[in-house]
């Protein structure tokens, strides 16, 4: 009916019918959250009408019946909706800056900036959005325990907004992984090590992969230009790049090569300085790794079994 109503009042300036389908409004609804709507829009068709006594009456059931309610704001104050719509600008650039902030992985800057923008404009409509990209920045920089912490608050505090229902889908998928690793064997990883072997190195998708393949070349050409070796790369889960150089006829010459690159500060220096993850592996634990993503058991797993 408010819909109706409205359509007779502004789109056909058809008053004497919106004013009647309002009241009616009221009058069968007055405890209903639309009746101040309603009210409102009696307010404005007796201003527009010249119905000064009406308009008063409206008025002031608005100011004493919905005293905090954003409609006796804009009575109170006629500059309250362009200040708002000005607020609602600046916060909407703020939190565009602060996700720009989360695509750079800036997570830590991340955080902050949102524990900022509490303190700067308040509870406001962003607000949940606010909360729940501080609890991904917290995922992808902090403990486990923490990221938990930071969706359950999101999951509390902002019940029956869209954020609730996707920090719930992350608790659940984290509670699945725990109970996975729980049940998966310790050792996923074959300890059978005298079979081919590949190179490999892991770093963020964000990196520029031209100037590491390049320099990689390089480096192969100038030290091991007769081994006939061979550079792949593959995207390697959301966020990582993998390059793998390969064959190795076994374990000591996967060696030899891992040690010469890792010492190598002319071609590769700025490589070397990033620390990215490198190490060598069989074709068989390479196809486990890249199937479970294991990355911190297989770095745990080469220690083990390859470095002194």
């Amino acid at each position: 009916m408010q819909r109706y109503s409205r359509i007779f009042k502004e789109d056909f300036n058809d008053y004497p019918n919106s004013e009647k389908h309002f009241l009616r409004l009221v009058t069968d609804y007055d405890t209903s959250e639309l009746a101040v709507v309603a009210y409102y829009q009696l307010f404005r068709i007796a201003i527009l009408t010249d119905q000064s006594d009406k308009s008063t009456k409206y008025k002031d059931i608005i100011l004493e019946k919905y005293p905090y309610s954003e409609y006796a704001r804009i009575i109170k104050n006629p500059s309250y909706l362009k200040e708002k719509r000005t607020k609602d600008e600046k916060i909407e650039s703020f939190y565009n800056a602060t996700y720009q902030l989360y695509e750079y992985e800036q997570y830590e800057d991340v955080i902050s900036t949102c524990e900022s923008a509490n303190e700067l404009f308040g509870k406001n409509k962003l607000t949940p959005q606010f909360d729940f990209l501080k609890a991904l920045a917290i995922g992808r920089s902090k403990s486990r325990s923490e990221f938990k912490t930071a969706l359950e608050n999101v999951v509390v505090n902002h019940a029956g907004e869209e954020v609730e229902k996707e920090a719930k889908k992350i608790l659940d998928r984290l509670k699945e992984e725990k109970t996975a690793r729980v049940e998966e064997p310790q050792n996923i990883f074959s300890d059978q090590l005298e079979d081919k072997h590949l190179f490999v190195m892991l770093f963020p998708s964000s990196s520029n992969l031209n100037e590491i393949q390049l320099a990689i070349s390089n480096f192969n050409i100038s030290y091991f230009g007769t081994s006939r070796l061979e550079m792949k790369s593959t995207v390697f889960g959301q966020n990582y790049q993998m390059i793998s150089v390969q064959n190795f006829d076994n374990k000591s010459t996967g060696m030899n090569y891992y040690n010469a690159f890792i010492k190598n500060n002319n071609q590769l220096n700025q490589i070397n300085t990033q620390e990215y993850p490198k190490f060598i592996i069989t074709a068989q634990n390479y196809s486990t790794l890249y199937r479970e993503k294991k990355v911190k058991s297989y770095l745990d797993f080469f220690a083990n079994h390859y470095l002194d």
